[in-house]
């Protein structure tokens, strides 16, 4: 059915230049022209404007049935609602990463994350304990939570040659965080940073 032969008030349509729904409260048609007034749904604010009917017919889909937020599968809800729960959940609980980690974590360790490291926008600090003393711990918990946070989306380790496993399993089994190891090889035709694939890496 075309867009015309549906003009109804309340008549739910899908505007395809801005990406979103948008409900017709009012409309007119003279001719070959369409003028439309939307409402819109969260702050009643009414707006109108103006068409040819061939470009209308072509921006706007019409929706049938339900709006698209009674619609869904109530686990996808669920999962979705969950996800943007966790997303935040540092804001209620500032040492999360703690939680989603498989680490038992020393005092000294704790207190370099969230006292001195966590506090700085811009971080000048050097690990620099003695073998043994969980500097990767550190990191990857520094990391985990700067994730959480959404505060960086690519990361990349520098370690020693011979620690670069180390570094990946340790990062991989601790702190659930898949870090891919790159090579020179993985250099030689192109950019391996241009690649979402590699925003957590390890060289």
């Amino acid at each position: 059915m075309t867009l015309k032969a549906s003009l109804r008030e309340g008549l739910r349509l899908f505007d395809k230049v801005l990406g979103r729904e948008r409900t017709v409260y009012q409309f007119s048609v003279l001719d070959s022209t369409l003028k439309l007034w939307f409402k819109d749904p969260q702050t009643g604010a009414i707006s109108q404007a103006i068409y040819a009917l061939p470009d209308a017919e072509a921006r706007f889909q019409v929706l049938e049935g339900a709006p698209s937020a009674f619609r869904a599968e109530p686990e996808l809800v669920r999962m979705v609602a969950e996800g943007y729960r966790l997303q935040h959940a540092y804001l209620f609980n500032p040492i999360f990463a703690t939680e989603t980690s498989l680490i038992d974590l020393l005092p000294h360790q704790f207190l370099a994350v969230y006292r001195h490291l966590l506090k700085e926008s811009r971080l000048r600090f050097l690990l620099a304990d003695d073998a043994g003393a969980g500097k990767t711990i550190m990191a990857g918990l520094y990391i985990r939570e700067m994730l959480l946070r959404r505060l960086v989306s690519r990361v990349l380790v520098v370690p020693p040659a011979g620690l670069v496993g180390n570094w990946r399993r340790e990062l991989t089994n601790l702190f659930r965080l898949r870090f891919r190891i790159l090579s020179s090889a993985d250099a030689r035709e192109e950019n391996p940073f241009a690649d979402a694939r590699n925003d957590l890496a390890i060289v």
